[in-house]
């Protein structure tokens, strides 16, 4: 996990969207200091859960186009597209 703990608010955010509060998600996603695919992937989840889905298809293409992104951000960002 890194230092700043943006590891566990992507993952408290991902929670988040699980139990229905999209908005909160994102709210939590602003404290994250580095986004990774893994936060894009949430970003785009939480985007599509609040009603955004401009911006649920465009944090969906940052995960596609990272060459670092996982299986686990790759489904997260095709379930948000």
């Amino acid at each position: 996990m890194h230092a700043e703990g943006s590891e566990a608010r992507i993952t408290l955010a991902f929670g988040l969207c699980q139990v229905g509060d999209p908005d909160l998600a994102l709210a939590t996603l602003l404290e994250v200091s580095k986004p990774t695919p893994y936060a894009h992937a949430v970003t785009a989840v939480a985007s599509a859960m609040a009603g955004m889905p401009e911006r649920a298809l465009t944090e969906s293409q940052l995960v596609v186009d990272d060459e670092t992104s996982t299986y686990l951000d790759r489904v997260l960002a095709d379930i948000a597209a």
